[in-house]
Formats: C-alpha cells, structure tokens, sequence
C-alpha cells in the first residue's frame, strides 16, 4: 500500500500522470518532498466546506480532515478504520451503491454522483461526491480520494425556485385575458401561454421558434417597428404602446403591449417577456363614445344658440309688450275714469277684466326682464351680513303688511360670500312668498333664521300659510307652474323659478317642506356644500347647481 506522502502527493497532482521515477541524490530531494507535502496536507486539515478523505482499495477510512468532521459529524478518532458505506442510506447499501462506485472510479478513473448521505446522528443530507482512483508510480491501485460537499440548502434552494417557476408557468399557462410570452435576443418566440393561443390564434407547436414579427403588418415590419420595440426595450428595460397587430388568420385587432427586456445575474440580455391585450372591443366603444361626444357636442351648440335666439326672442317680445301693455291699462283708466256714469255695468265689467289682464301682462313682462336679467348677470360675490338685507326686505313690505297681523321672528343670520344684489331679490321674493300665502291667516307668523348642520349653513323662511301638497313639489320651482289657483293667490308663477336660479348661480341648494294648511318653509345654501339631511322626499326635490 502506497504511504500517506504518496497518497497526498498523488491528490495534489489532480490525476495527471505521475512524473517519472527519480533517484535520491544525496538524500536532499527527500525532505523537500516530505516538507511540500506536509503543507499540503495541513492546507487539507484547514478546509471545513468540503469533506476530504482517503480510503483505501477496500473502501476504509484511512484519513479525515475538519471538513469531513464538519459535514458528516464523526470525528477522526471515530472513523478512521471504518468503511465508508456507513455514509449512505440503507437502501443504497442494499442496492450495492458504494462498492458499485468504487468499482467505477477504479475502472475510469472517476466518479462523480449527487444523491442523500447518512451523518454519524442519522440525519440525511444532498452530497455532492467526487471520488477518484489513485494510484502509485507503477499504476496499482492504492486508494481512493473522496471529495464531498454538503449541498442540502441549495437543492432546497433549487427545489423551491423549480416549485415557484412552476407555480408561475401554471399561472401564466392559466391566464386567458393577457397573451404572455418569451422571445429570445433576436426575437424569436421561446414560450406561449393560453392567452396568446386565443388572441393570436396560433398554438405553440405553431409559433414557438418563429420571429415575432409573424405578429406585425406587412408595412410595420418594413418599417422597422418590430424590432424598434426590441432595441427600445433592451436600452430602456421596457417598452409600451399601442397598435394594429395581426393574428393567425389574417384579421387585425388593436393591441395593447408591452415588452421587457431579460437580463442575467451579469446583465447580459437573455430575452424578452411581452404581454399583449386585445383592446379591439375598447377601442370600438372608445371611437363611438367620442363619436357621440362629438355629436352631443354639435348638439349643445346647436341648442345653445336656439335657446340663445329663443331668449333674445323673449326679450325683444317683452320690452315690445311693455308700450301695448302700457297703452291697454292707459285706456282703460280712461274709460273708467270718463265714461263710468254713462257705461252699463255690463261694459264697467268688461272694462274691469281687460284691466285686470293687462295689470297681469304687466307683471308678466316684468318677471321675465327680470328672469333674463338675472340668467345672463355674472354674480359678484363679496363678504354680506344677510342680517341687515332681511330687515330691509320687511322695511320693503311694510306698506302690504299694513293692515295685517303679522308676527316677525327674525334669529341672527351669518355673513356669506355672495352677491348682494342677488341675494336681496331672493330674500324679496321667499319672503314675498310667505306674505302672499299667509294672507288667509287671522295672524301670519313668518320666521327667518338659520341652521347649522356638519355639512352647511342653511338659511330658512318659514310660515304659517296654506301650504302645499308635497306630491307636486317638483313643480314648484318651475317656471309658470303653480300649486294654488290663480283666483285664490295672484302671480306669475316666476318667482320661485328666480330664487332658484340665483342659488344654483351661487352653487347652493334650495328646497322646501309642507303640508296642505300647515305652512312651509323654504331652505337653501350659497356656498355649494353638501346639503344638510333631509326627508328622502324632500332630497328628491333639491335644485343643485345646473
């Protein structure tokens, strides 16, 4: 048997053929061949990643270093002498797995393999083993060296990276809505999902190791867009856009995509991932939404200039009524006043009717200048105490009031940034309201005040008037409509149509709340926050700013 200094000697050589037999000459090679050797040798002691250890022909231990220590947990003085079957699992044993290898290694020279080994407590682990012949000058086998590396936490490692790649293809082979797949440097595709299959058309026996310019029309790839994407991507990391892409069929769909650049642990590129959409419905519904936007569009213009000639109409028809209107109440007086001994009271009667409708078409007129007047005025909002605008509406009133019973309940009210202007012909007309409805009352009480809510400042007019019925409130703000006969209240049913529109002006709310002989009381806000809770029949009924 080969001594230990041949053994060594014979592992640093790393297999290669011995050199060829020399004479001592005087003895002093010997000492510098014990002396390499013996570094040598400490230098293998030092090593505690890899298990490095001599057998002999027979397979017994015959040296250990602290690497071997280490990784199959026996120490020297406990294995040396023992053969080295007792590292591998019983089932191994069984099948002839170590005395098989050795005769390998002795037979070519090596063996190589990967597979669980047994530590001294019975614990398995995933080796990595060379083992490797060794032999004297004249070629007998004296051994063998063994080389083993503990590579338990790569494979699992591995084993959980080869787990979540598979995780992952599952997951992308499952998506449907999305084609996903590889292309290597040049463009040629290397994977295909279940989406590309159903947006392309192709199968991947059809696709895969095709460039995917098969995707592209004729004139983008002529163009050079095909592989623009590809140089972009690979400069930038990532390109997107849209476009006309083509399927297996021929038919186009209009694609969203986007490409990224792969790149290996060194940076080089390794390939490309690309995603693509078919967005061919979307874009259909894009097109005919902005084709309906348009046509609204002209429409509104449209409108607008018809509602525009409609009011300049209006106007013009009402200053022009205003001379007539004039003219008729004029003449009426006149007969009155001159003819009144000699008129039969059936004529007096005639003559009172056209007096009251023209008194009528008087006011009429009136509200409509005052209804253009206001729609095309620009509110100038400034800092108003509304306390003071109240008061001056009432002082307005007195003359009416001066015959009746009326209780005034005026609470402090807020400064608002509004238009004083405005908001004085709204008061005018919310109060002028409760006068004309508590007019049947023995003693009308209106109340002017505020609330404060989380959400707004609500100003408040309230009375105790006849009411309405809560069913037509939705008429209640519009032009000419009214809730009580006019042979029971006189007006022209504008009025609240005003009030309302210089709230939406102000982007406040205004809404009410009644009951048939109950009263009513008028709410609205300046600022344009949220409207304060309210009865679901009421909420249904709030002017928003239009």
């Amino acid at each position: 048997m080969a001594s230990k200094h041949q053994v060594i000697r014979l592992v640093a050589q790393n297999d290669n053929p011995p050199p060829p037999k020399r004479r001592d000459s005087g003895g002093s090679q010997g000492p510098q061949i014990l002396s390499c050797e013996a570094r040598f040798q400490t230098l293998i002691d030092s090593v505690v990643d890899y298990a490095i250890y001599m057998l002999d022909p027979a397979g017994i231990v015959r040296s250990w270093n602290a690497g071997a220590e280490r990784i199959k947990g026996y120490t020297a003085e406990e294995i040396l002498g023992q053969h080295f079957s007792r590292f591998y699992p019983q089932a191994d044993i069984e099948r002839g797995k170590p005395r098989y290898q050795l005769e390998v290694a002795a037979n070519v020279g090596r063996c190589e393999d990967e597979g669980y080994r047994v530590r001294k407590d019975g614990s398995q682990f995933w080796a990595d083993v060379v083992l490797t012949a060794v032999r004297d000058a004249d070629g007998a086998l004296t051994g063998f060296a063994k080389i083993t590396r503990d590579l338990t936490e790569r494979r699992k490692t591995e084993q959980t990276l080869r787990e979540s790649e598979e995780r992952f293809r599952l997951l992308v082979e499952g998506v449907v809505d999305y084609g996903i797949f590889m292309l290597n440097p040049a463009g040629v595709v290397t994977s295909w999902n279940t989406g590309a299959e159903r947006i392309m058309g192709y199968g991947a026996g059809e696709i895969i190791g095709r460039s995917f310019d098969c995707f592209f029309l004729a004139e983008d790839v002529q163009a050079g867009r095909s592989r623009n994407e590809l140089d972009v991507a690979a400069s930038a990391g990532r390109f997107e856009g849209q476009g006309w892409r083509q399927r297996k069929d021929g038919t186009r769909f209009w694609a969203d995509f986007t490409v990224s650049a792969l790149r290996d642990a060194d940076g080089r590129l390794i390939g490309f991932a690309k995603v693509t959409r078919d967005l061919t419905s979307r874009r259909a519904a894009e097109e005919q939404i902005e084709h309906l936007r348009l046509d609204l569009q002209h429409r509104n213009e449209n409108l607008a200039a018809a509602n525009a000639d409609l009011e300049a109409f209006s106007r013009s028809m009402a200053h022009d009524l205003k001379a007539p209107v004039r003219h008729i109440l004029a003449y009426a007086d006149m007969l009155l006043r001159d003819f009144k001994d000699s008129m039969p009271a059936e004529a007096l009667d005639h003559v009172s009717h056209i007096k009251k409708s023209a008194v009528r078409m008087s006011d009429l007129v009136r509200d409509l200048l005052g209804w253009f007047s206001i729609a095309r005025r620009p509110v100038k909002a400034h800092t108003v105490a509304l306390q003071p605008l109240v008061k001056s509406v009432i002082a307005e009133f007195a003359v009416e009031t001066l015959n009746r019973n009326v209780e005034w309940r005026v609470s402090e009210l807020f400064e608002a940034e509004c238009d004083r202007g405005l908001v004085l012909l709204l008061l005018q007309n919310l109060i002028g309201n409760a006068l004309k409805f508590t007019r049947t009352r023995e003693r009308a009480v209106i109340e002017i005040g505020h609330v404060v809510t989380e959400d707004d400042r609500v100003v408040l007019v309230r009375d105790n008037g006849v009411g309405f019925n809560m069913d037509y409130v939705g008429k209640l703000f519009h032009a000419f409509e009214r809730l009580h006969p006019a042979s029971d209240f006189e007006g022209t049913g504008i009025g609240l149509t005003i009030a309302a529109r210089i709230v939406q002006k102000h982007g406040g709310r205004i809404w009410a709340d009644a009951a048939p002989d109950k009263g009513a009381t008028f709410h609205f806000t300046l600022d344009g926050r949220a409207a304060p809770s309210l009865s679901k029949q009421a909420r249904r009924h709030t002017l928003r700013p239009s």
